[in-house]
């Protein structure tokens, strides 16, 4: 069956790395990282949310299925690379917890045209490719 999204496993412990290659001729790689930091002075786990991505000939779709999102911090870089540290919870908990990843694309991508935005149940994140093309 095709599917246009990829849903990455929830992660929980520190260091694990994944790289996932998507079938039906995307050349889109993502390798996730788990990531460690501090939204207050102490340091602290933080567990990969899970996420779904997409793509067109002009974007990736990435969306974060965490709600009640708090102090978020992101950053989406020129080179590829997608940051994201925030306080949150998964649909089916109510107490919120550290989340963070790293996403690191295979093309460059254009960060002055790529936005996420926190919705009450999820974050959706929109990143401009460099180049358009049929991936």
């Amino acid at each position: 069956m095709h599917r246009s999204c990829f849903e990455f496993a929830n992660l929980r412990s520190n260091g694990i790395r994944c790289r996932l290659y998507l079938a039906f001729a995307c050349t889109l790689l993502c390798s996730m990282n788990i990531v460690s930091g501090d939204l207050s002075s102490a340091q602290e786990q933080r567990a990969a949310p899970p996420v779904r991505w997409a793509q067109t000939k002009g974007y990736l779709f990435v969306t974060i299925d965490i709600q009640n999102v708090s102090n978020e911090r992101w950053s989406i870089e020129s080179d590829g690379s997608m940051q994201w540290k925030s306080q949150g919870a998964l649909h089916d908990e109510r107490l919120q917890r550290p989340f963070g990843f790293e996403l690191q694309f295979l093309n460059p991508v254009n960060s002055t045209n790529s936005t996420c935005v926190v919705g009450a149940r999820d974050v959706q994140c929109t990143v401009e490719k460099e180049k358009h093309g049929p991936h």
